[in-house]
């Protein structure tokens, strides 16, 4: 039981070390990526950029495997002697000194804590969509929607899993025929995209980037996201004026939408959608210098993390 607790703070330690360079890689190569995708579609922007935040955490388990299976990294690890052992061998954490222990206890505080946010956040999330489903109603003839009795004018799709539609009896009372079908076309996009999952995922990816460069990226998903909900309402209504006057309608709106967890569709974002409307790329698929540079940054940071964490670990315990 000892050493499996021992074992358990040493991942711990080492996880947290690796997260960290290869979140800072990730961000600092971040200018370049956007820079390779900002002609493309707001689909392609929006799945580049989760991708994007998955290569710090799927490097950092990799490095982990690698590290603690040293046979299968041999080739990247320097080579090294330790006590009488020389050759491959799992880096010794003398979590015994004073600034191991240290290290290895806030590492293991470090990640707990994260858990626990994450556990919080989904608990908040969840107890919010049960308050809202107690207060809302389903319309007769349309069980696709929940409606909340409230006068302002708020959309949005709700919950990870499942994800819901609600709408307020204010928007409903606003909108025509065709405009309440723009509405509900962008929410189900949101929802059949599981856009809600998603930009969790992606902010939790990012949690360890520097401050601006973690708020620049997560912003660019959710107005690619948005953008690509809005073309998804142009296919169902046939035509771009009626999802550009339901834009221009909810804009104002955008600074009183309350935290509803989900996706809503008044966003800050407004001008860049109505601009996405009018000038929808040609190009399709991923920029190729997009992927060459997702590719090489991912195996980067394996080799240089690999290469680097072993004597890093071992030096700073």
């Amino acid at each position: 039981m000892i050493e499996l607790a021992r074992l358990l703070t040493e991942v711990c330690l080492a996880w947290l070390m690796i997260t960290l360079a290869a979140s800072w890689l990730s961000a600092a190569a971040y200018p370049l990526q956007r820079l390779a995708v900002r002609a493309y579609k707001p689909a392609t922007r929006a799945f580049g950029a989760l991708v994007y935040a998955m290569l710090a955490p799927v490097a950092a388990a990799l490095v982990l495997v690698l590290l603690m299976q040293p046979q299968l990294s041999s080739a990247l690890l320097p080579s090294h002697c330790h006590d009488q052992v020389c050759g491959p061998h799992a880096p010794d954490i003398e979590a015994t000194s004073l600034l191991g222990s240290a290290l290895v206890s806030i590492a293991t505080l470090a990640v707990i804590t994260l858990l626990f946010m994450l556990y919080r956040n989904l608990q908040w999330g969840r107890r919010r969509i049960l308050a809202l489903d107690a207060i809302s109603e389903r319309p007769a003839g349309d069980h696709t929607y929940r409606v909340v009795d409230s006068p302002a004018l708020l959309a949005w799709c709700g919950g990870l899993w499942r994800p819901q539609i609600y709408l307020s009896r204010g928007l409903l009372s606003r909108l025509d025929g065709e405009q309440l079908q723009v509405v509900l076309a962008h929410e189900r996009a949101h929802a059949a995209r599981r856009d809600n999952l998603q930009r969790t995922v992606l902010f939790w990816a990012t949690f360890f980037w520097p401050a601006a460069l973690r708020t620049r990226i997560r912003r660019d998903f959710a107005s690619a996201s948005e953008q690509v909900c809005d073309l998804a309402a142009v296919r169902q209504v046939g035509s771009v004026p009626p999802v550009e006057s339901v834009i221009a309608l909810l804009s104002g709106y955008s600074n009183q939408q309350p935290r509803t967890h989900g996706a809503t569709f008044a966003t800050p974002q407004h001008r860049d959608r109505l601009q996405a409307l009018r000038n929808v790329a040609d190009k399709r698929g991923m920029a190729a210098g997009s992927w060459l540079l997702i590719v090489l940054l991912w195996v980067t940071q394996v080799a240089v993390l690999t290469r680097v964490a072993h004597p890093a670990l071992e030096w700073v315990t």
